[in-house]
């Protein structure tokens, strides 16, 4: 009867070692997923590196402890992803372009206007420099051209 019980303690703590062992692997490999899942969650541009990376942990810790890190570095916002809210990528990359063709537009006038020596309103608050109404404008040139002519 002794040896009875001794054989099913047996077999009982080797079901409980083997059933700690599981558990221990995948608790493991849960935590070397986490900072994938972390790069995931916060759409972290190298999201899918630092999964791989995570992963290598399993081999190289130090590789886990680097990938948990980067899951939480948040990278500066480039111009590109920058958008507006309710604005697609292709709507923000119009709008970017639309903006700097108007401030070269405004360089150029304001180019060809100084080197014709005229007076150009400014879109600057403080500027007080104006042309006037367009009445102005164009008696100045008929007396200009009268006093030439």
């Amino acid at each position: 009867m002794l040896i009875d019980d001794y054989e099913m303690l047996k077999k009982v703590s080797l079901c409980l070692i083997l059933f700690s062992v599981i558990i221990i692997v995948l608790a493991i490999v849960f935590m070397h997923t986490m900072p994938g899942k972390i790069a995931h969650s916060k759409n972290h541009p190298q999201a899918e590196a630092i999964e791989i990376m995570s992963l290598l942990g399993l081999l190289v810790f130090p590789l886990w402890m680097v990938a948990l890190i980067w899951a939480y570095y948040e990278q500066p916002p480039s111009a590109s992803s920058t958008t507006y809210p309710g604005m697609t990528e292709e709507e923000f990359a119009l709008l970017v372009e639309r903006v700097a063709e108007a401030h070269f537009v405004e360089q150029h006038v304001e180019q060809q206007s100084s080197l014709a020596g005229i007076t150009v309103a400014s879109t600057d608050s403080n500027s007080t420099e104006a042309l006037g109404s367009a009445e102005e404008i164009d008696g100045s040139d008929e007396n200009t051209l009268n006093s030439n002519g």
